[in-house]
């Protein structure tokens, strides 16, 4: 008697595990299948979102460029027609000639400017004359 009660007890509870465990596995699999449905959702949303903020960022920077592209084109364009259009320019010639005489002489400036290397020349030489005869005694 204690074994079929035994028998008894063991497949009423083995009957109890194969229909829990099925029925637990069933609400797991729904489970899992809405937690799997969420996330690729949101990963698709959040992927939609991202596309879209740096599609929006590069349209911003390409209006931004044309724009500052344009604004220099006219800007450029309104410098041309007002030095184009300014009539009353006019221009004065400032520099000397290399022939121009100087008020003291007839010599060039060329000629001046040699005059005065050769007396630094003459200078320096006599200096280091001086410095070598004053060394020797």
């Amino acid at each position: 008697m204690k074994r079929k009660a035994l028998f008894i007890v063991l497949a009423f509870t083995l009957i109890l595990f194969i229909s829990t465990i099925s029925f637990a596995t069933n609400e797991v699999k729904n489970e899992i299948n809405n937690a799997t449905n969420t996330m690729v959702d949101g990963a698709a949303k959040l992927t939609n979102d991202v596309k879209n903020g740096i599609e929006n960022g590069a349209n911003s920077i390409e209006n931004g460029m044309q724009n500052l592209g344009n604004e220099i084109s006219n800007s450029m364009q309104n410098m041309d027609n007002s030095i184009m259009n300014n009539t009353n320019y006019n221009t004065v010639r400032t520099a000397t000639d290399d022939t121009a005489t100087s008020s003291s002489s007839t010599m060039n400036s060329n000629i001046w400017i040699w005059v005065a290397i050769a007396v630094a020349g003459i200078v320096i030489v006599g200096l280091v004359w001086y410095y070598a005869v004053e060394h020797d005694t």
